[in-house]
C-alpha cells in the first residue's frame, strides 16, 4: 500500500488501525476476485521439451520452474506400476527423462508408448515429477533405448528420471522393510549407487540371487531419494524386470566352486579306483573260489552236470564223462544236440532256444553207439557278459522199468478184477435159484396154512426177499465195475415204467398211510434202455418210501427238447447237508453201526448213479433236513448224450418191444431193484 491510502492508515491511532488494515484488505480481495471472475480459463501452456522444465535449478538443486504448468510430450520407458507408486509412469525424449505421476493408475499404458502431458511440476525427495492433469497416449509403441553410461556420471539431475545402462561391481546387498537393493560401485573405494527394488513391484526381481563381488549390468531408471538440501545425495537405480540385472561375467566363486568340485571329483575318482581295485582282486579271489567249489560240487554229485552256452558245451563233470563214455576234452566245445538220437532232438533244441526250466525226458547217444532214457533239468545263471545254462541229466533206465513193472501189475490187477466179477456174476443162477424158490414157498406157506404159520411165513418172505436184494446189489455193482453192464437202446414209455414202479411199491406205501403218485408232462417217450430206467426210478422211489414215516412221495416226468427230466420227492427225514457230498458214493450210510435206524447195504444210490452215468445222463439231490429230499436225474436223448453209443439194434430183436422190464435178469415185476436200505441216511 502505498500514496493517500498509507498515509490515512499511519494517521489513525493503532485501535482504529487494524479496522482499518481489515478494510481495505479485504476490499481488495473483492477487486482481485472479481478481475479473476472476469478472465477466461487459461489452456495449455505450449508444449516445451523435457530438459527445459526440470534442468533450471537453484543452489539447492530444486527446479526453478516449481509450481509451474508445463506441457511435454516423451516415450515412456517402463510400464506403470513396475516402477515407482502404481499410478507413476516415466517418460523421456532427448536423452532427458522425468516421472509423471497420473491422476489414476492406467494399465492401458505400454512401454513405448507416446504421452503427451499437461500437469503441473513438483518436487519430491530430490526428484521433480509433473502432476499430470491430463494426457493422451499414443499407442504405437517404440522401443526406449537406455543411455549407455557410467556409474560415476549418473549421480547429476541432468539423469533424473532416464533409463539408463550401466556397469558396476556388487558391494553389498541388503533390505528394508521389504524393499530389497544391491549397493553397486564402478570401483573399489568409489561412491556405491543403490539398485532398488520396492516391495510393491509387479514383478519380484531376485536382488538376493547376486552375492558381493559379482560384476554386474543394470539397466534402469535414474531416481533420487533424499530428505535434505541440497539433494545431492541418494541417487538409485530402479530396475523393471529381472532382465534389467544380470551378470556381466561369471562370477569367480563360480570358478572356485568349479576348482573345489574338481578337486572333490578327482580325489573321489582316486578313493574309487583304489577301492575298485580292492574289490577287482576281491572278487577274483571269490571267482577262483567258486569256481573250484563248484567244481568239487560238480564232482561230488550223483547226476551229470553240462554247462552250455547257446547249446555250445562249455565243461561237463566227472558223472556225465562215466555216464557217456566221452572224455571231458571230447565234448567241450561241441553242440550239445549231437549227443541226442533224432527223435528228440527237436524237443531239447526247442528247451535251448527258448529256456525251460522244468524236467522232461530225451534219449542220450554213448561213444558206443548205445543210449539211454534220460531226464533233464536245467537253469540259466547270469553272468556279467552273457548267460549261461547249467544242465543236470540222470540216467532213468532203472526207473523206466519200474514204471513199465508197475503198469504190467496194474493191468494185472486190473484184469483179476474183471475175473472176480465175472465169477460173482457166474455165481448169480445158482445163488439165486435156492433164494426165489424159498421166497416161492413162504409166499404158498402166507396163503394155505392156518393162522398159526402167517407170521413165520413173513418172516421167510421178508428175509428172503431182503437176502435177494442185497445179492441183486452186489451183482450190480460188480457188473458195473466189470463193464459189462451194456445199455440196450429202443422206444421206451417211460411213464408206464414209472406206475410199474408205483404200483410194485404201492403195498408198502399204503402200509405208512404214503401218498404214491406219478405226474407225467408232455411226450413219454424216449429211446433209452427199458431195464436201466426201471432199475433207476425202482432205487429211489424204494429209498423215498423207506425214509418216508407220513407224507408223501411223487414221481414226475416232463419231456424236453434234449431228452426227459425225472424228479422223485418225499417228505421224509431228509438228509444233512455235510452228508449229501457222500451221497452217492458206495457203502455210505449217514448212520453207521447195529443201532443205525434203517437197514441196507449203501450201494443202492451208487448204483443207480452208475446206471444214470450209463445213459449219459446226471443226477443231483436237493433236500433239507427234516423236510424231505428230492432227487433230479436227466436223461438226454441218444443224439444229444455224450458217452452213450449206438447198440446192436439186433438184441432188440430179441426182445418184446412190449416187455415189462422189470422181468430182465430174471427178477419177478415186483421185485424192487438193489434199493433196499441203502440210504441211511442217503441223498
Amino acid at each position: 500500500m502505498s500514496g493517500p491510502l498509507s498515509a490515512l492508515i499511519v494517521s489513525l491511532r493503532p485501535g482504529r488501525q487494524a479496522g482499518m488494515v481489515l478494510l481495505v484488505v479485504i476490499a481488495a480481495a473483492g477487486f482481485v476476485s472479481g478481475r479473476a471472475a472476469a478472465q477466461p480459463t487459461p489452456g495449455p501452456p505450449d508444449r516445451e521439451p523435457i530438459r527445459q522444465v526440470h534442468l533450471p535449478a537453484d543452489s539447492t538443486g530444486i527446479p526453478v520452474r516449481l509450481g509451474e504448468r508445463v506441457h511435454v510430450a516423451g516415450r515412456a520407458s517402463a510400464d506403470p506400476a513396475h516402477v515407482g507408486p502404481p499410478n507413476r509412469v516415466f517418460i523421456q525424449q532427448d536423452g532427458h527423462g522425468i516421472a509423471v505421476d497420473l491422476p489414476a493408475p492406467d494399465a492401458a499404458i505400454d512401454r513405448g508408448d507416446r504421452l503427451v502431458v499437461v500437469g503441473t511440476l513438483r518436487h519430491r525427495y530430490g526428484l521433480p515429477f509433473l502432476r499430470a492433469e491430463r494426457y493422451t497416449v499414443n499407442d504405437e509403441p517404440v522401443p526406449v533405448q537406455p543411455l549407455v553410461t557410467s556409474l560415476d556420471s549418473i549421480r547429476r539431475e541432468r539423469y533424473e528420471g532416464l533409463l539408463v545402462h550401466v556397469h558396476g561391481r556388487i558391494m553389498r546387498g541388503g533390505s528394508n522393510n521389504g524393499d530389497t537393493y544391491l549397493l553397486v560401485q564402478s570401483a573399489p573405494g568409489r561412491e556405491a549407487l543403490a539398485v532398488f527394488v520396492e516391495n510393491r513391484h509387479v514383478d519380484r526381481i531376485p536382488l538376493d540371487a547376486y552375492e558381493p563381488g559379482d560384476e554386474v549390468e543394470v539397466t534402469g531408471i535414474v531416481a533420487q531419494h533424499d530428505f535434505t538440501a541440497p539433494f545431492t545425495s541418494y541417487y538409485e537405480l530402479l530396475p523393471r524386470t529381472d532382465a534389467d540385472v544380470k551378470q556381466a561375467r561369471i562370477p569367480a566363486r563360480y570358478y572356485r566352486n568349479i576348482a573345489l568340485l574338481i578337486g572333490a571329483l578327482i580325489l573321489l575318482g582316486v578313493i574309487v579306483i583304489v577301492a575298485l581295485r580292492r574289490e577287482v582282486r576281491r572278487q577274483t579271489r571269490q571267482l577262483a573260489d567258486s569256481q573250484k567249489r563248484f567244481r568239487r560240487l560238480a564232482e561230488a554229485t550223483f547226476e551229470g552236470v553240462l554247462i552250455h552256452q547257446n547249446g555250445e558245451i562249455v565243461d561237463i563233470n566227472q558223472v556225465l564223462t562215466d555216464m557217456t563214455g566221452y572224455d571231458r576234452e571230447e565234448v567241450v566245445g561241441r553242440d550239445a544236440r549231437e549227443f541226442l538220437t533224432e527223435a528228440t532232438r527237436d524237443l531239447v533244441e526247442d528247451h535251448i532256444d527258448h529256456p525251460y526250466e522244468g524236467p522232461y525226458e530225451a534219449v542220450v547217444v554213448r561213444r558206443d553207439g548205445s543210449t539211454f532214457p534220460a531226464e533233464i533239468e536245467s537253469k540259466t545263471v547270469e553272468r556279467a557278459s552273457s548267460a549261461m545254462r547249467i544242465v543236470a541229466i540222470r540216467n532213468i533206465t532203472q526207473r523206466k522199468e519200474d514204471e513199465a513193472e508197475l503198469l504190467l501189475a496194474k493191468e494185472k490187477a486190473e484184469q483179476m478184477a474183471r475175473l472176480k466179477s465175472s465169477l460173482l456174476n457166474n455165481m448169480s443162477h445158482e445163488l439165486r435159484t435156492p433164494i426165489t424158490g424159498i421166497i416161492g414157498h413162504a409166499e404158498l406157506i402166507m396163503n394155505e396154512p392156518p393162522e398159526t404159520h402167517e407170521a413165520f411165513a413173513r418172516h421167510i418172505h421178508k428175509s428172503g426177499k431182503r437176502l435177494s436184494d442185497t445179492l441183486q446189489s452186489v451183482l450190480d455193482m460188480a457188473q458195473i465195475e466189470a463193464g459189462t453192464l451194456d445199455p440196450t437202446l429202443q422206444q421206451t414209455d417211460v411213464r408206464a415204467i414209472a406206475e410199474n414202479v408205483v404200483s410194485t411199491h404201492r403195498p408198502a406205501a399204503s402200509d405208512k398211510d404214503l401218498t404214491l403218485s406219478v405226474a407225467c408232462d408232455g411226450d413219454p417217450h424216449l429211446v433209452t434202455d427199458r431195464t436201466v430206467m426201471y432199475r433207476i426210478l425202482n432205487n429211489l422211489v424204494h429209498n423215498a418210501i423207506k425214509f418216508t414215516p407220513d407224507g408223501s412221495v411223487e414221481v414226475g416226468l416232463r419231456a424236453y427238447r434234449a431228452g426227459m427230466h425225472i424228479t422223485v420227492r418225499d417228505t421224509g427225514i431228509g438228509i444233512d447237508k455235510e452228508f449229501q457230498t457222500r451221497v452217492f458214493k458206495p457203502f455210505q450210510q449217514e448212520s453207521n453201526g447195529r443201532t443205525r435206524s434203517y437197514e441196507g447195504t449203501g450201494l443202492g444210490l451208487a448204483i443207480t448213479k452208475h446206471m444214470v452215468d450209463l445213459l449219459g445222463g446226471s443226477i443231483r439231490v436237493d433236500s433239507t433236513k427234516g423236510e424231505g429230499s428230492t432227487f433230479r436225474v436227466d436223461v438226454p436223448r441218444p443224439d444229444a448224450a455224450d458217452g452213450v453209443h449206438d447198440t446192436d439194434r439186433a438184441r432188440d430183436a430179441d426182445r418184446a418191444p412190449d416187455a415189462d422190464p422189470a422181468q430182465d435178469a430174471d427178477r419177478a415185476p415186483d421185485t424192487p431193484v438193489a434199493g433196499e436200505g441203502d440210504r441211511e441216511r442217503r441223498a
